[in-house]
């Protein structure tokens, strides 16, 4: 059986189906195309992928609440929910942590309002940015009471459907 689940890489995020198979292969199925992986430690954080029979070395660590893994000299934060991003109310609504809630962004367009920081309260409603598309300002609210966690948007970015915009702490989880 398929586990489902929604991989954010470096604040896209992507659904995928992994299925185990035998002697420790995986079957991946990402955007309807399947493909064959196999992972395996090296020691130190380093580890051999194999993917469709290509091998690149990789080198995985803890980060924060994620991991930064390593590829070809690039390293990309990942962090993984179990489900999909559609889940509730999309990525606005996906949990990657305890306690820890992502704002996406719900269209494509140009950021011309930060309006929240790192560490700044938040009230369920409380506009975070805007976002300009198609001639109209769009502002961004806060799913949930919380406090601001981090912001990975600054003003005149361009930002694609789904990308990684504020993540949110609720209420009564510490900040670290």
């Amino acid at each position: 059986m398929a586990r489902r689940l929604a991989l954010m890489v470096d604040g896209r995020v992507q659904d995928l189906d992994l299925t185990r198979g035998p002697g420790g292969v995986f079957l991946v199925e990402v955007d309807g195309e399947t493909r064959r992986v196999e992972l395996a430690p090296n020691g130190g954080g380093m580890h051999r992928l194999r993917v469709d029979g290509r091998l690149t070395d990789v080198h995985i660590e803890r980060a924060g609440r994620g991991l930064r893994v390593t590829v070809g000299g690039r390293a990309h934060e990942v962090a993984v929910h179990r489900g999909t991003a559609a889940d509730g109310a999309g990525l606005d609504g996906a949990t990657f942590d305890e306690g820890e809630r992502v704002v996406s962004a719900p269209m494509s367009g140009v950021v011309t309002e930060v309006l929240v920081e790192a560490g700044a309260a938040v009230r369920q409603g409380d506009p975070l940015l805007v976002i300009a598309a198609m001639k109209m300002n769009n502002e961004i609210r806060s799913p949930l009471d919380g406090v601001v966690r981090s912001v990975h948007v600054r003003v005149g970015e361009l930002t694609e459907h789904g990308a990684l915009l504020v993540v949110l702490e609720a209420d009564g989880e510490p900040l670290d």
